[in-house]
């Protein structure tokens, strides 16, 4: 499967809707900015699509008006992930209120540990 390198336009906006906060720790994934809160990845990029984590209730409403499950490669979904609809993106407000709700969900997760290798 080949992996779509994400525009630099398309960084550019996750960049700018990302919140901010001592909480928030950016980094990579597989070559993809991402963001983490106590070592759970809460958005991403792949490819050129943004990628939120969510409860299930609101997955659930948002899959009902026309979000789709996150699917990295074909069959293989990422539970808790939806893709962000352009129609959001192109309004940044309500795409930095949807990564600040992700944030908030995400954070009351319990914190990852690292297993030592």
């Amino acid at each position: 499967m080949k992996w779509v390198k994400p525009s630099q336009e398309k960084i550019n906006v996750f960049l700018k809707i990302l919140p901010q906060g001592a909480r928030v720790e950016p980094r990579k994934m597989f070559g993809y900015p991402c963001a983490f809160v106590n070592g759970n990845m809460f958005c991403g990029m792949h490819g050129n699509d943004v990628v939120v984590r969510l409860p299930e209730n609101r997955r659930k409403a948002l899959v009902a008006s026309g979000w789709t499950p996150f699917e990295p490669m074909p069959g293989r979904f990422m539970n808790e992930y939806l893709v962000i609809p352009e129609k959001v993106l192109s309004r940044p407000k309500d795409a930095a209120d949807v990564l600040l709700e992700s944030l908030e969900f995400t954070a009351m997760l319990p914190k990852k540990v690292k297993t030592p290798k």
